[in-house]
């Protein structure tokens, strides 16, 4: 039972060392989540009849063809992505102004913007979102690069002009969120250890019984 224990501690260990290949830039799975809400929209030229339709990544499989291909991009880059900043390189010109470390900022949500219509020249969106809480910045990926949207915040809401209708995501401040559970990290050491344990243990108990029949 000993040797168990000793086992199940050092596997706890191993397992709690986080790696590069767990790394992730979302605090939560894209899937999740709900799209930002549509709060106001003015178009390019104002009298476009086309409707802006923001999709959440969960609902990605509505998307055309051509859409979704970026989304998936997108998604990608973002999931391989060591630290955001790989992303874009003023992503850490701004935590320095910030005064935030580079490894504090992470993409809260990922959404796609397109118009029904063509003919359509930009559209000023006005977004929603509890995901936009400590807003650092918006990208926008135009299938091959990312690029940041000047943007205006107010408390949950963001403005912007889109020019380019295809996926955004929003890069925030995880420094004022106390354990911000990033996607990727490893599980707290006392439930490995807890779970391996009572494993150990079964198994032992099993062992000693199948000995005692």
């Amino acid at each position: 039972m000993k040797k168990l224990i000793v086992f199940a501690l050092v596997l706890a260990m191993a397992l709690s060392i986080p790696t590069a290949a767990l790394a992730d830039t979302f605090i939560s799975s894209p899937s999740n989540q709900d799209a930002p809400k549509l709060e106001n929209v003015v178009v390019d030229p104002a009298d476009w009849d086309g409707e802006i339709i923001v999709t959440r990544f969960a609902d990605r499989d509505t998307l055309p063809d051509e859409e979704l291909e970026k989304l998936m991009a997108a998604y990608e880059l973002i999931k391989s992505a060591e630290a955001v900043d790989e992303l874009h390189e003023e992503l850490a010109e701004l935590a320095e102004t910030l005064g935030v470390p580079v490894e504090k900022l992470a993409v809260s949500t990922l959404f796609n913007v397109h118009a029904t219509k063509e003919g359509l020249n930009s559209a000023t969106l006005t977004l929603s979102s509890p995901k936009f809480n400590n807003f650092v910045s918006l990208l926008h990926f135009d299938g091959e690069e990312w690029d940041i949207v000047e943007t205006t915040v107010e408390d949950l809401t963001i403005t912007f002009t889109a020019e380019g209708f295809s996926p955004y995501a929003v890069v925030v401040s995880t420094e004022d969120i106390p354990d911000a559970p990033i996607t990727g990290e490893a599980l707290p050491v006392v439930f490995i250890v807890l779970a391996v344990l009572f494993g150990a243990a079964g198994v032992c108990f099993f062992a000693k019984s199948k000995a005692n029949a």
